[in-house]
């Protein structure tokens, strides 16, 4: 049996304004399996980029129970939120977030020089990385010298480099073109396929397609949870900006 990398109880989220209070999650009750690959949907406020931060450990619930493995995160100061987003959790971002005068290496050295890995296991493990991801020829490009779906591969890299429990990807393909964002979620396909855990948040319902489960909301409100058969169309991803 697989175990939970993500388990929420009764999960609900408010927001107070001050002149009102703002619910923008409601008594979520949430489970995510080792190695799912699930998309979380819904439009503009309906809860998922909340649901975003709570996963990410960018905001706590503020009731109810969030368990990441078998951390509960949902009374853990700050300090201690940060030591589990950077051993725990991988994230990829619309923006990409790399540093611009930094290599794509540097880039994707950074979260192992906070965690005080050795100089040589860093550029080993950035270097095989890269490689992994299809750029082992760009780790002495800066961001600019890359193109948008290169970007992507290397805020991937980047955030495989702790091994994290989970990918969390939040619209990773908003600011792609499609023959690049074709290649970024068949990437994160081939990523799955070898057992890492991706949780992608889209509004997009061909970025959803990839994914073996589709989670929505609306209202704050978990409406929907459902298996699905996820496409393959490699042959689609040929094409993007990435060659």
């Amino acid at each position: 049996m697989s175990k939970a990398v993500i388990r929420l109880t009764d999960v609900s989220k408010t927001y107070d304004t001050g002149a009102i209070q703002v619910q923008a999650l409601k008594h979520v009750d949430l489970v995510i399996n080792e190695g799912e690959f699930v998309a979380i949907m819904g439009q503009s406020g309906s809860g998922k980029s909340t649901l975003m931060n709570i996963l990410g450990c960018l905001d706590r619930p503020t009731s109810g129970k969030f368990y990441l493995g078998e951390d509960d995160v949902s009374v853990m100061d700050p300090k201690e939120l940060a030591t589990v987003r950077n051993k725990k959790i991988g994230f990829v971002f619309q923006s990409f977030n790399l540093i611009p005068r930094t290599t794509a290496l540097k880039n994707v050295e950074l979260p192992m020089i906070y965690a005080r890995r050795p100089k040589t296991e860093r550029r080993r493990q950035a270097e095989a990385l890269l490689a992994r991801v299809g750029l082992a020829d760009r780790g002495d490009h800066l961001p600019n010298e890359l193109s948008g779906g290169q970007k992507q591969r290397v805020a991937i890299a980047r955030a495989l480099v702790n091994q994290p429990q989970m990918l969390l990807a939040d619209e990773p393909t908003g600011n792609l073109d499609t023959g690049s964002s074709l290649e970024i979620m068949e990437l994160f396909t081939a990523l799955n396929s070898e057992g890492v855990t991706v949780v992608v948040v889209t509004h997009e319902e061909e970025i959803a397609a990839y994914c073996g489960r589709v989670v929505r909301f609306k209202d704050g409100q978990l409406i929907s949870d459902l298996l699905q058969e996820p496409v393959r169309p490699a042959a689609a991803a040929k094409g993007g900006d990435d060659r």
